[in-house]
């Protein structure tokens, strides 16, 4: 089975005043939204904690039961943590 978090698709990163913000597209939904941390997707199940820069390309901790699942913006797993 797949998790949730797995079907997220993080699209981009955007930078507005001194903000980094998420374009991501949540499991189910047929469109991106632009999510700042603190932000939620698949109805609750999923936090947008907190946006990194890490070298050349933001990673985006997301949050699913617990877990924390680093993602790139071209969509690759980093690694989870419990």
């Amino acid at each position: 089975m797949v998790s949730l978090v797995d079907q997220v698709e993080i699209t981009g990163v955007a930078q507005v005043g001194n903000q980094l913000l998420v374009v991501a597209r949540g499991p189910g939904e047929s469109s991106a939204r632009t999510l700042a941390p603190g932000s939620y997707l698949a109805s609750g199940r999923i936090l947008v904690k907190a946006v990194r820069q890490a070298g050349k390309e933001p990673v985006v901790v997301l949050v699913e039961n617990g877990v924390e699942t680093l993602r790139s913006v071209s969509g690759q797993r980093a690694m989870s943590m419990r």
